[in-house]
């Protein structure tokens, strides 16, 4: 747990140090078009850390002195980056994890769906893709 905590408080200061990049945003993304939209090669900012942890390292993070009563037997995804000047995080899943380690060497909206379509149908996974998509524009975690 003391080498997953120091992972997240490190990430917490190594974003804030990180260079500045153009974000994405929705309008330049729609301005694509659909065609291209689903083929354009997208990427995450350079200041996004993911984090996987047996340990729910924001609650530790907030409440060091009650660590002893914090057990845990899943995985807890957290995502960690900049926006402007502020350093936030926020907990994640295993498939928005999956997802975000693929855009950090940058991948394509049509290769996210192709990534889930074996375990639901296409138009529920585009559904989920584009949820994420959403988040991700409003978080500024995109660029391309």
């Amino acid at each position: 747990m003391t080498c997953d905590l120091a992972k997240f408080e490190w990430a917490l200061i190594d974003v804030f140090d990180g260079s500045r990049v153009r974000v994405l945003s929705r309008e330049e993304l729609l301005a694509l078009g659909e065609r291209k939209i689903q083929k354009q090669k997208l990427k995450s900012i350079q200041t996004l850390r993911v984090i996987k942890s047996l340990w729910p390292l924001d609650e530790i993070f907030l409440n060091p002195t009650d660590v002893q009563n914090i057990r845990s037997n899943k995985h807890h995804y957290f995502l960690i980056w900049r926006q402007g000047l502020k350093v936030l995080y926020r907990k994640s899943d295993s498939l928005e994890f999956q997802f975000l380690n693929l855009l950090s060497q940058g991948t394509s909206i049509e290769k996210l769906c192709h990534q889930i379509k074996t375990r639901q149908p296409m138009t529920k996974s585009a559904q989920q893709v584009f949820e994420y998509l959403n988040k991700w524009l409003a978080e500024e975690i995109l660029w391309i």
